[in-house]
């Protein structure tokens, strides 16, 4: 399984292709290539989007452990005050 920052890594790489792509066939009137640059790039920014959404969802699973652990942690203590 794909890191996330690596997800967000080749999502930005193929973005960055795609637009070399798409601006090559622009300046060499080669339309099919240059919708192959522009289908490229989105699907960078997609792929891209995609390990961000990833990201944070792991971080805010993380805050939700990190609290839950808490408030277990401050029962167990109250339950050992009674």
């Amino acid at each position: 399984m794909k890191d996330n920052k690596q997800e967000q890594a080749e999502g930005k790489t193929k973005e960055v292709m795609g637009n070399v792509q798409s601006k090559t066939g622009e300046l060499l009137g080669n339309e099919e290539m240059q919708a192959k640059g522009e289908a490229k790039t989105a699907e960078g920014k997609t792929q891209n989007a995609v390990g961000k959404v990833k990201e944070a969802v792991k971080d805010a699973a993380e805050v939700v452990k990190d609290k839950v652990e808490d408030i277990t942690h401050n029962d167990h203590k109250h339950d050992h005050k009674h």
